[in-house]
C-alpha cells in the first residue's frame, strides 16, 4: 500500500545517502538475472520493503525497477516503487527532486492503470496532486476529479480528501464543511476532529466550533504522541484569537510539556 506521508516531502533538504553491503549484494543478484520466478519476486518485494524501512531508497528503487522489467508488473510493486521514489526525495537536491516527483506521478498513474478504480491508487495520486507544485506535475483539478470518483466508493475518505483540497486552496469555509461532514459519519474520527479545529484556527473562522473540536479531540485522544501536542498548540492559538490569554498559556504549556513543542515556546515568548 502506498504511504501518503512520503508524498509530502518535495521541499525537504538533501541528506547524505550511503549504501549498506547487504543492499549492494542484493542489487547485484537482481541485476544479474534476466528472468525472475514468482517465488523470487515475492522475496524481492520483501527485500525492497526492508530497504525502504532502512531508508535505503535508491537501492529499493533499483530493485523494484528491475523486478518490474523482469515481469512482476503488479499494483503492489508499482505502489512500493512510488513510496521509494517519494522517500528518495528527502535525500537529493532540488533539481533531482523535480525529476523524482515526475517519476512518482508516472508510477502512481501506472498503479491506477493496473487497477482502475482502486481506492489506494486513487488516494495516493490525489495526495501527489495536492502537494506537488505544478512544475512537478501537481494539478488540483485532476485531484478534484479523482476525489469525485473516490467519494462514490468511500464517502468518509472522499469528504476528508475534499477537505484537504479546499484547505490547500485556502477555501477554509468549504474545507470546514467537508470535515464536518466527516464527523456526521464518524463523530470521533481523529483526523476530522483535528482538521475542524485546525481549519477554524488557520482560517480564523467559526472559532468556537474549532475550540469545541479540539476539546473533544483532547478528551478522546489525550496521549496521541503525534497529534496531541499540536492540538494543544493550535487550541492555544484559538484561545489567543478569542482573547483568552490565560487559557492559551495553559495549552501552550501542555504542548511544551508533552513534546517540547517549538511553536508553543515561541508563542509563549511573544506574550
Amino acid at each position: 500500500m502506498f504511504n501518503p506521508r512520503r508524498s509530502m516531502l518535495f521541499l525537504v533538504g538533501a541528506t547524505i545517502f550511503t549504501f549498506s553491503n547487504m543492499s549492494s549484494i542484493a542489487l547485484a543478484q537482481v541485476e544479474s538475472q534476466p528472468a525472475v520466478s514468482a517465488v523470487q519476486h515475492s522475496a524481492m518485494f520483501t527485500q525492497a520493503q526492508e530497504l525502504i524501512s532502512k531508508e535505503e531508497f535508491k537501492s529499493a528503487i533499483k530493485m523494484l525497477v528491475v523486478t518490474q522489467s523482469n515481469g512482476e508488473d503488479t499494483l503492489e510493486i508499482s505502489q512500493l516503487l512510488s513510496e521509494a521514489y517519494a522517500g528518495r526525495i528527502e535525500q537529493v537536491g532540488m533539481l533531482k527532486k523535480l525529476k523524482l516527483a515526475k517519476k512518482i506521478k508516472k508510477s502512481m498513474e501506472h498503479s491506477l492503470k493496473l487497477s482502475p478504480g482502486n481506492l489506494d491508487a486513487m488516494s495516493g495520486l490525489v495526495q501527489f496532486h495536492l502537494q506537488a507544485p505544478s512544475v512537478a506535475g501537481g494539478d488540483k483539478d485532476v485531484a478534484r476529479q479523482l476525489i469525485t470518483e473516490i467519494t462514490k466508493q468511500d464517502l468518509l475518505q472522499g469528504h476528508q480528501l475534499l477537505g484537504n483540497l479546499e484547505s490547500a486552496e485556502d477555501n477554509y469555509a468549504a474545507a470546514l464543511q467537508s470535515f464536518e461532514a466527516c464527523l456526521v459519519l464518524e463523530p470521533v474520527d481523529k483526523n476530522c476532529l483535528y482538521q475542524v479545529g485546525r481549519i477554524s484556527q488557520v482560517g480564523n473562522i467559526q472559532l468556537e466550533k474549532g475550540k469545541a473540536a479540539f476539546v473533544k479531540f483532547l478528551e478522546t485522544y489525550p496521549d496521541d504522541k503525534m497529534y496531541t501536542p499540536h492540538a494543544h498548540f493550535r487550541l492555544g492559538n484559538l484561545y489567543k484569537q478569542l482573547d483568552d490569554m490565560t487559557a492559551a498559556k495553559t495549552q501552550y504549556e501542555l504542548a511544551i510539556k508533552m513534546s517540547g513543542h517549538e511553536g508553543a515556546k515561541k508563542a509563549l515568548a511573544k506574550r
